[in-house]
């Protein structure tokens, strides 16, 4: 679970870097504004990610391509037992809503994604407050880097 935080904090840090260099170097070209520019490459990079998401990830453990026989049976049984050694279809909602609610690790998720709110707010309205003093050095989007590296270290260190 650290490790997949973990990727949001450091596409924080590129973001900043990002940011940075795109809006104080690319104002002006080919007749764009620099936000404009950002826009772009930002959407452009999503997009890319989830085309390839959607062609290379299974639906389900059962039409993968890439496992085999063996490894698409044990990825089977791994859902069988993260779902409490219920099949899916037998149940319903409200069993499932039951069985969440009593397990801890909901809890600390909960806990946990809380604490990822508050430091992911810190981090978005951090250029705005920063923009306050007249006397910074460094631009808005390069100070959310060093928020980035701190929740990271808090990550490998977990």
């Amino acid at each position: 679970m650290a490790i997949w935080h973990a990727g949001n904090t450091i596409s924080n840090i590129i973001s900043g870097f990002l940011a940075a260099g795109v809006l104080e170097n690319m104002d002006g070209i080919s007749g764009l504004h620099a936000w404009q520019w950002f826009f772009l490459i930002e959407g452009i990079a999503s997009i890319v990610v989830a085309v390839a998401s959607f062609i290379f990830l299974p639906a389900w453990p059962h039409n993968t391509r890439f496992l085999s026989e063996e490894e698409s049976q044990m990825a089977q049984y791994r859902v069988l037992v993260s779902n409490g050694g219920r099949d899916e279809t037998v149940g319903g909602t409200w069993d499932g809503l039951k069985d969440a609610v009593k397990d801890p690790f909901t809890w600390f998720f909960c806990l946990m994604h809380f604490a990822l709110v508050t430091a992911q707010s810190f981090k978005d309205f951090l250029p705005s407050v920063s923009l306050l003093p007249a006397y910074l050095t460094v631009s808005p989007c390069q100070m959310q880097l060093s928020v980035g590296s701190l929740c990271l270290t808090g990550h490998v260190r977990s």
